[in-house]
């Protein structure tokens, strides 16, 4: 099941690290992972190259994604 999944989206990054962290365990590094929020550890998982996007509520373009 899970060489079918292909992304996450998490309802916040700190949840969507707990996923980057469950897959580099798994040796899993084709899934794109996508949490909400912008926290500082989040964005430095961007910076990093480790997820695949932020969402920020309330930001002046809802709805768009930072990546």
């Amino acid at each position: 099941m899970l060489n079918s999944i292909n992304a996450i989206v998490a309802n916040n990054d700190e949840m969507a690290i707990g996923a980057i962290m469950a897959l580099d365990q798994l040796k899993k590094s084709d899934v794109l992972v996508a949490g909400i929020d912008g926290t500082p550890d989040g964005l430095q998982f961007i910076k990093n190259g480790q997820n695949g996007g932020d969402h920020f509520p309330g930001c002046e373009r809802p709805g768009h994604w930072r990546s």
